[in-house]
């Protein structure tokens, strides 16, 4: 999902429209040598978002478990590729400290990261604080900017949870990693897949 809004960002920034992108390709499109289980690696998706791109929502609507998606994407693939193909994202870049992800919001838009998601966590005026050690997993979400509070945060879980999908993370939270991603590809409606 975040992958998707991150595409949807520089679509915005490029085109000037409100296009929506694909989360049912990003987690469907597994070649050989991604990991095929549920959930998925920051790294491949944005290997695919580098290098195949993402389509359209009104293409490829769905939000299914990784088999299903995977299912899905691989009876349409060669089709969804050359569609995906003008959306691409150029780079994607590791940020490690606080300075470099303030840096790289405000030149190049949100940041995705991993973070652990505590099995017990509490949201008090919508700051993230975690009660423990046990997390329940891995989650990925994107900064989109920082207040007072720590960093501002967008969640895939919908407008009901946190404060309209929003939420915020103290400064000194450990993220597991962060990437900016660039984009200077401008698409052209002509063009196709080498």
């Amino acid at each position: 999902h975040a992958c998707s809004s991150i595409g949807e960002f520089h679509h915005k920034r490029q085109k000037n429209t409100d296009n929506l992108f694909s989360t049912e390709f990003i987690y469907g499109y597994r070649p050989l040598g991604y990991y095929v289980g549920e959930g998925m690696y920051l790294r491949e998706a944005l290997k695919t978002l580098q290098k195949v791109g993402d389509v359209p929502l009104n293409t490829l609507k769905g939000n299914h478990e990784c088999e299903k998606a995977m299912e899905i994407v691989e009876a349409r693939l060669e089709e969804l590729k050359d569609i995906a193909y003008p959306f691409r994202v150029s780079t994607y870049v590791r940020v490690n400290s606080e300075h470099d992800i303030k840096q790289a919001l405000m030149k190049y838009g949100p940041v995705l990261v991993s973070m652990p998601w505590a099995a017990n966590y509490k949201l008090k005026n919508g700051v993230y604080t975690v009660e423990g050690t046990a997390t329940r997993g891995n989650h990925c979400v994107f900064i989109y900017g920082w207040d007072e509070r720590g960093w501002l945060v967008q969640n895939s879980w919908g407008h009901g949870w946190g404060q309209k999908g929003k939420f915020v993370v103290p400064f000194d939270f450990k993220w597991n990693e962060a990437w900016l991603i660039t984009d200077d590809i401008i698409e052209h409606d002509d063009l196709v897949r080498p």
